[in-house]
Parts: C-alpha cells; structure tokens; sequence
C-alpha cells in the first residue's frame, strides 16, 4: 500500500506543477516560435552556406542570453515583491 500512497501523493502534486510550467514555458515556445522560423529563414536566404552554420550558433547564443536575461529580470521582480 505504500506505493498507492505514493502514487497518489505524486499524482496530486502533477497539477499544481503542471499549472506552473505552462504558465513560466507558454510564453517562452510563443517567442520561439517567432525567432526560430525567422533566423533560419534569413540564414538560409540571405547567407552562403559556409555562413549559415555560424550565423545559427549565433542566433542560438543570443536566444540563449535573451531567455537569461528574461529570467533574471523575473526572479528580480519575485524577490522585490512586485510581482
């Protein structure tokens, strides 16, 4: 019966946990969705091919400093209480 608990105690917590992660991700996959498609669309209409490789790794970094950058300015707004 130990498991059952446990099954159940977890199951529980997916909702809350799920709540949270669509409300933080959904945002994040709509503004992919609009960056992805457009860089690959320049890279590959715009650059020779020697270049598009590096102009992805590019792109790929700056989406990566965008998404921390965000993050940062969300846990500040959390900490301050102004959310």
């Amino acid at each position: 019966y130990l498991f059952l608990d446990t099954a159940r105690a977890a199951l529980r917590e997916i909702s809350p946990s799920l709540n949270r992660t669509i409300s933080t991700v959904g945002p994040t996959i709509a503004h992919s969705w609009r960056f992805w498609p457009l860089l690959i669309y320049f890279t590959h209409r715009v650059l020779k091919k020697k270049h598009q490789k590096v102009a992805t790794n590019i792109g790929s970094f700056l989406w990566i400093a965008y998404l921390s950058k965000k993050r940062s300015i969300e846990r500040q707004t959390i900490n301050t209480g102004s959310a």
